[in-house]
């Protein structure tokens, strides 16, 4: 209709082309385009109205209808995903009002603009401003509807200040605003229940009580939110406001870790986004929805099914992305597709697709260089790091994602955030050997979720704090406290997933006893947790039997029947974690886990007396160590395989030149790795070194290097 009404105005106003009835005519193309989703369109007819009404009011330029086009471009720009030309835009517009009306300055149009800043400054991720402008928006709506303080206006205003209080880490206060925009839409829609507003606004409480860990709550609200929205589109069942809901649900079943109901939602969605834009099959939507379903599967353990989806959202964001390649929502892309490779065991890969989500953060937020998409991208590539074996480029990262977290967050520092790093800290100077260094970490981060979750005290993200600082107390070799945090940590996920009882976290909860079951000497107990552990991943897992997690689980066993002394099962055990963990690491078969488990089984055969059977796995197993770091040579992982090969030479092979010659290699290792300090594993090695040259008959060199193990011993005492 529009484009008929602009042939014939055209028509109509020939000779005067620059006419006002044409450029109106424009706009409302520019703002159906718009509403289309397809925002090229739209800037394209708002562009040409814009030029004819600078033309037409060239004597007035502080004209109404100027600043009603600068506002849709605003609006189009930040549909495109270009937040800092949308704040452009509408700064020229907001201007323009503010003149019009300075006499009534509380005026309507005023507030819709300030109320579209706050949105665009939100979307480039600066919370603090965007408040302050919904903050003006709400003054100027209060002050208008006065004698009407249950306006939808109003209301609205107070949802996209909860949204943003939400983004700004502020769950709380995201509630308490959303609480109030849902009252008023509430009453004024009371004989109409069935309202896009109301639907939004839970949606908005569903996102905040998510972020608050109540995620039950979370989905309550939007399964409230779905069923408006069904109500209200049953003409267009195909509608996109249902299946961005079908997301956010995906999303928090995706939370609750049941991966096959957010695979269920986020395919829902899909299939509603591709019927809606089967003419621009490249939009965002769908790669949001792709996204979500790469997510989803991580989350069931098949990260191969996780890439394929994240690179084909990858692809349509940089499609429709191609003039603005620097966007967050390919940073986003590719941040996920880092830690889909990580979890394949490619460090390498995951660094660079984290590395390349950084570089464009750093050019989108380069005015605000404290951003939290930023401190998660360093999250990202330490986490990269750790998993490439190098934990002090791990901490590099992390301090700096703490440093501008506690930036960002300083007003709230008990922020869900700061914990997190915290905790990753933790981790890491747990795997440089220093628990105490990492007890303190996660200390300060179970504080701060105590803190945030204080109304929610049992948290998942409480107990898995719990869980890390058991692994860290098992590392000082406490084990009995490593007991007690693993129990605390299992009592809180048995309540949060009592629905849910063969729940991944669970069973990674009983692993952790097992292993400290396993370091106190109780090695029956441990196998009763391990095989608990394994029962709940076998059903939770049952569609991908070749899971990580299974096979880390089979391998914890492998460890207790060697504690047993029963070299037979254990063999059995490692041999079906190899297969899957060969399986898994198809493409990157020189993969940490495969070559412990080489290690592993090594030990298990030299256990059995087959002595050339030890030597071949653990030759492999060495060959991949070598591979793996050869970055930084000189690693425990490859000392502790030398060492068991010179084990093995010397006392099963009686080949005490061989067996010198792995001695001496791991005791240059290690001397490299404690830098020249006396440690017990230097005296361990000296002491074999010892052995070797007894062996070799060469017993005035075998006495100098038992002397020198003993002094380091009395040394260290």
């Amino acid at each position: 209709f529009y484009e008929r009404a602009l042939a014939m105005r055209e028509q109509v106003y020939q000779e005067t082309p620059n006419h006002p009835e044409i450029a109106s005519t424009l706009n409302s193309l520019g703002n159906a385009w718009r509403a289309l989703g397809d925002g090229r369109q739209a800037i394209s007819f708002y562009e040409r109205a814009l030029a004819m009404r600078e033309q037409v009011y060239q004597e007035t330029p502080n004209h109404p209808d100027i600043a009603s086009t600068l506002v849709g471009l605003g609006l189009a720009w930040r549909a495109l995903g270009d937040a800092r030309q949308a704040v452009s835009f509408l700064e020229r517009a907001l201007a323009i009002r503010e003149q019009v009306y300075q006499e009534t300055p509380n005026h309507p149009d005023i507030a819709r603009t300030l109320n579209n800043l706050g949105i665009a400054w939100q979307n480039l991720g600066d919370g603090r401003q965007a408040i302050s402008f919904y903050q003006r928006a709400l003054a100027i709506r209060e002050q208008v509807y006065h004698t009407v303080p249950n306006h939808p206006d109003i209301a609205l205003t107070l949802n996209n200040l909860g949204m943003a209080w939400g983004d700004l880490g502020d769950a709380r206060q995201a509630v308490s605003y959303l609480e109030r925009a849902l009252a008023i839409f509430e009453q004024v829609y009371q004989e109409a229940p069935n309202r896009p507003e109301i639907a939004r606004t839970l949606i908005g409480l569903g996102i905040a009580c998510k972020h608050l860990g109540d995620t039950r709550q979370a989905v309550s609200y939007y399964e409230r939110a779905l069923a408006i929205f069904e109500q209200v589109c049953q003409e267009t069942p195909n509608h996109p406001d249902i299946a961005r809901t079908l997301n956010n649900l995906g999303n928090a079943w995706l939370a609750l870790v049941d991966g096959r109901k957010a695979v269920s939602f986020s395919q829902r969605a899909l299939a509603i986004y591709e019927q809606v834009y089967h003419e621009t099959p490249n939009h965002p939507e769908i790669a949001s929805t792709l996204g979500n379903l790469g997510n989803a599967w991580q989350v069931l353990g098949n990260a191969r099914q996780a890439v394929s989806y994240l690179e084909r959202a990858l692809a349509i964001y940089e499609q429709v992305y191609q003039k603005t390649p620097k966007h967050p929502e390919i940073a986003s892309t590719l941040n996920n597709l880092g830690i889909a490779w990580r979890d394949l065991g490619d460090g390498r890969k995951a660094v660079s697709f984290s590395q390349r989500a950084l570089a464009i953060y750093e050019q989108v937020y380069q005015k605000t260089p404290n951003h939290p998409e930023i401190a998660r991208t360093l999250g990202n590539l330490g986490n990269a790091w750790q998993v490439l074996g190098d934990a002090r480029q791990a901490v590099s990262f992390y301090q700096r994602a703490l440093a501008i977290k506690e930036q960002v967050y300083h007003e709230t520092p008990n922020h869900p955030e700061i914990a997190t790093t915290l905790n990753n800290l933790g981790a890491a100077w747990r795997d440089l050997g220093d628990a105490r260094q990492a007890v303190s970490f996660l200390e300060r981060a179970l504080a701060i979720r105590e803190q945030v979750s204080n109304e929610t005290p049992n948290h998942p993200e409480i107990a898995r704090t719990l869980n890390n600082l058991g692994n860290a107390w098992k590392n000082l070799r406490d084990a009995r406290k490593a007991v007690n945090f693993y129990q605390r940590a299992l009592a809180i996920f048995e309540q949060v997933y009592h629905e849910m009882p063969n729940h991944p976290e669970i069973a990674r909860t009983l692993n952790n006893l097992g292993n400290a079951w396993l370091a106190l000497g109780e090695a029956r107990q441990a196998i009763s947790f391990y095989q608990r552990t394994l029962a709940i991943f076998e059903q939770a897992y049952h569609e991908t039997p070749n899971h990580l997690e299974i096979a880390r689980t089979l391998k914890n066993l492998g460890n207790a029947w060697q504690v047993l002394g029963d070299a037979r099962k254990e063999v059995s055990y490692y041999e079906r974690a190899l297969a899957i963990f060969e399986q898994v690491y198809h493409e990157t078969p020189n993969h940490l886990e495969i070559a412990r488990t080489l290690n592993n089984l090594g030990t298990a055969w030299r256990d059995l007396g087959d002595a050339r059977k030890a030597v071949s796995f653990l030759e492999r197993a060495l060959a991949i160590y070598e591979q793996a770091y050869q970055e930084t040579p000189n690693h425990p992982d490859i000392a502790s395989t030398l060492r068991n090969l010179g084990i093995i030479y010397e006392q099963n092979l009686s080949d005490y030149s061989k067996a010198l010659e792995y001695y001496q290699k791991a005791l240059a290792m290690q001397k490299a790795l404690h830098e020249g300090e006396n440690h017990a594993q230097i005296a361990q090695v000296l002491r074999d070194v010892g052995d070797a040259y007894k062996g070799l008959g060469q017993q005035e060199q075998a006495l100098e290097y038992y002397q020198k193990a003993i002094q380091m011993q009395q040394a260290l005492q």
